[in-house]
């Protein structure tokens, strides 16, 4: 049996001078948006190389892993792509985190450790690899066989597969809502099930689609993808704190019950 291909990397260099663009994510957040953005590079490097993608449910997973509010770990990666540490052209169209330093931190370790078969998606690259005395014709880091490099195959497989892709996609979502740019936000069976965890009190599916009726008719209200997740906890969190805050009737304990005067009544027979 042949042995599977290494992708990721088991340690990258961590330059010991000072990134002004984390500098003000530590700044911003503390040393928990440092650790977070090292803690990003770390997935990154580990498990693709020179790229990790970034959906909904891999947040959430990311920041339960981690010991941290699912939104805080949002607000933290958005702050990064606002600052350049990761691409925000890529984030929005693939939903992948990535940038042109972390890329040529990648294809450098690998040109040292003189891999071969690498395969890198065309789409996603930001790195020139001649730079790195790389070209599309030589296999020292990627293999030039492999069909996920090449442009023209990548293209007429996302051709083949798109109608396939959209029915697929909508049977695997349970809730969609419209974005500013016309696109849609898809939302997972099972990310609703994991947030009705965390908003016991509501249905949250029902509560998502009343949002998503909301944002069909109120254009103006439609967020962008990245501000999406905040967007969706704040609505939950509305829901739920609408639900949870109503005051509860209580029975009227004993000192508290009425005391009616009846005396009137003996005056008139009705006691007798």
């Amino acid at each position: 049996m042949a042995r599977p291909r290494k992708e990721g990397l088991d340690y990258f260099p961590h330059s010991c001078i000072s990134d002004q663009r984390i500098n003000l994510i530590r700044v911003q957040y503390g040393l928990k948006g440092y650790a977070v953005i090292y803690r990003l590079y770390e997935k990154i490097y580990l498990e693709k190389g020179y790229f990790c993608e970034w959906t909904t449910d891999i947040a959430l997973m990311f920041a339960h892993d981690n010991g941290l509010n699912v939104n805080v770990v949002s607000d933290i990666v958005n702050a990064g792509i606002k600052r350049g540490i990761f691409d925000g052209d890529l984030f929005e169209k693939y939903q992948i985190l990535t940038s042109k330093d972390i890329q040529e931190t990648y294809l450098t370790v690998v040109s040292k450790l003189k891999r071969t078969g690498v395969a890198l998606i065309q789409e996603y690259l930001l790195a020139d690899c001649t730079l790195f005395g790389i070209s599309a014709e030589k296999t020292s880091v990627y293999s030039e066989k492999t069909p996920v490099y090449s442009v023209e195959s990548t293209q007429k497989k996302r051709k083949e597969s798109k109608g396939k892709e959209k029915k697929e996609e909508e049977n695997k979502y349970a809730v969609s809502m419209p974005l500013k740019d016309g696109s849609l936000y898809q939302i997972s069976e099972n990310m609703v099930n994991q947030l009705q965890q965390l908003y016991d009190g509501i249905s949250v599916v029902q509560s998502l689609r009343k949002m998503a009726d909301f944002l069909y008719n109120n254009t103006n209200r439609r967020r962008d993808y990245i501000a999406m997740d905040n967007y969706i906890h704040w609505w939950l969190e509305q829901d739920n704190s609408h639900i949870t805050e109503q005051p509860k009737r209580q029975p009227l304990s004993q000192e508290h019950q009425p005391n009616y005067d009846i005396s009137f009544l003996d005056g008139i027979g009705l006691l007798d």
